[in-house]
C-alpha cells in the first residue's frame, strides 16, 4: 500500500505541477495578445488619413509655459467672446487677435492689453479702420480716427474727442451725388463750420 499512495502522491504532485505551467501558459498567451493588441493600436492611423484636427481650442505656450497662441474661443467660460486667432505678449497681454463673428471681422492690435487698433467690418455696415487713445485717456470705446466706408456707399474720415464725440469729419455724400462735405463740431456736437460742394 506504501507503493500506491506514492503513486498518489507522485500523480497528485504531477498533476499540480502540469496545471501550474498551463496557468504559467495561460498568462504567457493572455500577456502576448494583449501586447499584440496594444501594437496593433499604436500602428492603427485614424480615420480621416491624418489631414484633419479637431479641437474646441488651441493654445501654444513658450519654453516658460506662458500662453502665446491661442486658436478657438480667448476663454472657454465667457461664450460670449468670439473664437479667434489670439497672440500674447510674455506678461499674457493679448497683442493681436483676429475673429469673427455674427456681420463682423477684423484683426484687433491691442497695446496693454486695451485696444489701439482695429481693421475690418463692423456690425454698422462698415469696413475700415479704427484708431484708439491710449487706454486710460480717454471715456469712449469709439475711435479717435476713423476711415470708413459704409455700405450706404458713404466714404467718412473722422477724428473724436476723448469722449467719442466727432470733432472734425471729411466725407463723400452719397444722397448728394458724392458731392465732398466738411465738417466740424464744438465738444457739444454742434456745428460751427459745415462745408459742401455746391
Amino acid at each position: 500500500m506504501t507503493s500506491g499512495n506514492t503513486d498518489d502522491v507522485s500523480l497528485r504532485s504531477r498533476v499540480e505541477r502540469l496545471e501550474r505551467q498551463n496557468r504559467l501558459m495561460l498568462a504567457c498567451l493572455i500577456c502576448a495578445l494583449l501586447a499584440a493588441v496594444g501594437v496593433l493600436v499604436l500602428r492603427a492611423k485614424p480615420g480621416n488619413d491624418g489631414k484633419t484636427l479637431e479641437a474646441t481650442q488651441i493654445i501654444i505656450r513658450d519654453a516658460d509655459g506662458n500662453k502665446r497662441i491661442v486658436l478657438g474661443p480667448a476663454n472657454h467660460s465667457d461664450t460670449s467672446l468670439p473664437p479667434g486667432l489670439f497672440v500674447y505678449d510674455r506678461e499674457g497681454n493679448s497683442c493681436v487677435f483676429l475673429s469673427a463673428s455674427e456681420g463682423k471681422a477684423g484683426v484687433h492690435f491691442e497695446q496693454n492689453a486695451k485696444g489701439r487698433m482695429f481693421i475690418g467690418i463692423g456690425q454698422q455696415k462698415f469696413a475700415g479702420l479704427m484708431l484708439f487713445a491710449e487706454a486710460g485717456k480717454t471715456t469712449s470705446n469709439d475711435g479717435q480716427i476713423i476711415l470708413a466706408y459704409g455700405d450706404d456707399g458713404e466714404t467718412m474720415f473722422g477724428l473724436n474727442d476723448s469722449n467719442g464725440n466727432t470733432r472734425a469729419m471729411m466725407m463723400l455724400d452719397k444722397e448728394n451725388g458724392e458731392s465732398p462735405v466738411f465738417l466740424l463740431q464744438d465738444e457739444k456736437k454742434k456745428a460751427f463750420f459745415s462745408q459742401t460742394q455746391q
